[in-house]
């Protein structure tokens, strides 16, 4: 997951390939079998919109059904994971400064 500054989150699918070397390279030019390089797919699979400025944290619960997100408009929203990332509440807080961080409990 990631927040940016266009007011939104982000579910990210990471996903590694291997890259194996080119079986005609010369074998100076060749990575060691044990650590091939690795080429990272990245896929958007969820955008979370509605805060109205920078989010600066998301995060899981520990079960995996629930992302928390928040930053500095002082709400956290909580989403459905399991229910294709919906909207399940909004928390207006009341601190002091900006959230930056949110643990779960």
């Amino acid at each position: 997951m990631s927040g940016d500054g266009a007011d939104k989150a982000f579910v990210w699918k990471i996903t590694a390939d291997a890259v194996m070397p080119d079986d005609d390279m010369p074998e100076e030019a060749k990575e060691p079998k044990e650590q091939p390089p690795i080429d990272w797919n990245t896929e958007v699979i969820a955008e979370l919109p509605g805060h109205t400025e920078t989010v600066e944290f998301t995060k899981f619960d520990a079960t995996g059904k629930w992302i928390a997100t928040g930053g500095m408009n002082n709400l956290i929203r909580i989403w459905d994971v399991q229910n294709n990332f919906t909207l399940k509440k909004t928390l207006d807080c009341v601190p002091q400064e900006d959230l930056l961080f949110i643990e779960w409990h």
